[in-house]
């Protein structure tokens, strides 16, 4: 889908400016790529935000996009709960 990526990348500047340690996102991508794979992106929604790596947080945006921006449902719970407010440590409500 267009856009698709570039919503995935700019999750990934989300993760950047709302994290404690700026690079943190690209040590912890590094890190699940190289252990487990491709399967680094992969993701059952219904954990809290903060329990999925970066590419997995990332995929979690783009997921959403590419469903329609839909406003109810698991990913749209993590958009009100942690991306939109800033807050990827908060609890996400379902």
């Amino acid at each position: 889908m267009p856009g698709e990526v570039f919503i995935h990348e700019l999750g990934h500047v989300w993760q950047g400016y709302h994290s404690a340690f700026t690079w943190w996102y690209v040590f912890n991508s590094i890190y699940y790529q190289v252990a487990c794979g491709s399967s680094a992106y992969d993701f059952t929604a219904g954990k809290q935000w903060s329990q999925y790596g970066a590419e997995q947080q990332a995929s979690i945006i783009q997921q959403w996009f590419i469903d329609g921006e839909p406003n109810s449902g698991q990913l749209y719970s993590y958009m009100k709960c942690n991306v939109w407010p800033g807050k990827p440590f908060a609890a996400t409500y379902f």
